[in-house]
């Protein structure tokens, strides 16, 4: 792992530096509680007030993320796109305006499926979940037994004779 240290030239630079990765930072924080299935409305809605109140002092004191003092000082940054990225900017104007992510949800929890009605569906959920048809989970969500799988999906799936693994009707 390298670490670079960098070192203000200033503490007006400073300052910048630190209000750009605290507001990084609470952008991490807030997409990680979103997709978080157990995290509340409620709290979302108290990190998106902390994200404001983080953005609009960083503005006042400093202009916009997308200003080019900025831009400049935290280009080093691996996130540095992800910080821009809050922020739509207009080129001609040199105004910028806040994304949706201080206002509502931006991201998707994604809620596991535990059971299917059909082997057909259970197909789906396999390749949606698992990018491959997975019998056995196929039979663990339908109830039913890798070889009632294996006959309802009969006209759907094949088994590769060279891979010895099975594949939809359009792969093979």
């Amino acid at each position: 792992v390298l670490l670079i240290e960098y070192v203000p030239q200033n503490k007006k630079t400073g300052e910048r530096i630190t209000g750009m990765v605290k507001i990084r930072d609470i952008v991490k924080d807030l997409i990680s509680m979103q997709l978080n299935p157990n995290v509340t409305d409620k709290e979302l809605s108290a990190m998106r007030k902390k994200l404001n109140a983080a953005y609009d002092s960083f503005v006042a004191e400093n202009g916009a993320l997308h200003d080019n003092a900025n831009v400049r000082l935290f280009n080093v940054d691996p996130d540095a796109g992800l910080l821009l990225a809050i922020e739509n900017y207009d080129d001609k104007t040199k105004t910028a305006t806040k994304m949706p992510i201080f206002t509502q949800r931006t991201i998707q929890s994604v809620k596991p499926v535990n059971t299917a009605e059909t082997a057909s569906e259970g197909l789906a959920i396999s390749l949606r979940e698992f990018g491959e048809i997975n019998v056995p989970h196929i039979s663990l969500l339908t109830g039913k037994t890798e070889e009632q799988v294996l006959e309802e999906l009969d006209d759907l799936i094949f088994e590769n004779p060279q891979t010895r693994s099975y594949e939809t009707k359009d792969q093979y």
